[in-house]
């Protein structure tokens, strides 16, 4: 793929544990998640949901036999934090780069995801979006780039 090694693709979700999960299908757009918390807060009309498998972070290092992540991009729809909070500290010592898109949660404020990573070694850049939800009075989203 574009020259690139080492790159792999596969047909899974990612989450805080292995398994099976639903991913709700919106109706009018493209948010769909693992995370139906996400997707009620904001009043997402769900018309479907599908049976997916889901793997950890940790499943990707043992299940590829990966010794390092040199960047890892993450864009879960609101099951960011699920799935970072219950990765072990180990693994993030074997990711270089994280890129990610982190949605608004109703447990979580973006600034616990900025201090869960500073708090385990990572340069920590937030770039706030103009993402609102003018009825709400909140941001959205924003993306986090995190490096070693």
């Amino acid at each position: 793929m574009n020259n690139l090694h080492n790159i792999y693709a596969f047909q899974s979700g990612i989450s805080g544990k292995k398994g099976n999960r639903k991913l709700y299908l919106c109706k009018h757009n493209i948010d769909h998640s693992i995370s139906d918390e996400h997707l009620n807060f904001f009043g997402f009309e769900m018309n479907n949901s599908i049976d997916i498998s889901t793997i950890t972070i940790q499943d990707l290092f043992e299940d590829f036999n990966i010794q390092k992540i040199d960047f890892l991009k993450i864009d879960c729809e609101g099951c960011e934090y699920e799935t970072l909070f219950n990765t072990r500290n180990e693994y993030f010592q074997k990711i270089k780069k994280i890129a990610m898109e982190i949605h608004y949660h109703p447990k979580y404020k973006f600034q616990h995801m900025i201090e869960f990573l500073r708090n385990i070694g990572y340069d920590v850049n937030p770039r706030y979006l103009d993402d609102q939800n003018h009825s709400k009075n909140i941001t959205i989203s924003t993306m986090i780039y995190a490096k070693r």
